[in-house]
């Protein structure tokens, strides 16, 4: 999976460049953003991009937010609604904060 990653204001901004974080590409986006995420306090993960999150993803997910710094966080910014509903539906949404922008998830408290 093809991820960009740059620094913003301290935080640690990663975009999936792909539409789908499934079974076939959650492997692959575990480990390049764990790399890259260990140890942070904010990491900023922009779906804007990926229309399609299975539960798989979600785990790759949960998976990279265990190796932040203590009491650091990941948020999520540009969910498709159907990322969205699936971090409802999972209760997924009280640990990934969602936000409609990059900006603003890095600028919430």
């Amino acid at each position: 999976m093809e991820i960009r990653f740059e620094e913003r204001q301290g935080a640690l901004v990663a975009t999936p460049l792909e539409r789908r974080l499934d079974a076939l590409a959650a492997p692959d986006f575990r480990a390049k953003l764990s790399e890259k995420a260990a140890g942070r306090s904010l990491v900023v993960l922009d779906l804007g991009m990926v229309q399609f999150v299975d539960s798989s993803g979600l785990a790759s997910m949960i998976s990279v937010v265990k190796r932040l710094a203590p009491g650091g966080s990941m948020r999520i910014a540009r969910p498709a609604e159907t990322v969205s509903s699936l971090l409802k539906l999972t209760r997924l949404d009280r640990v990934f904060a969602s936000f409609p922008d990059v900006a603003a998830a890095i600028a919430a408290p």
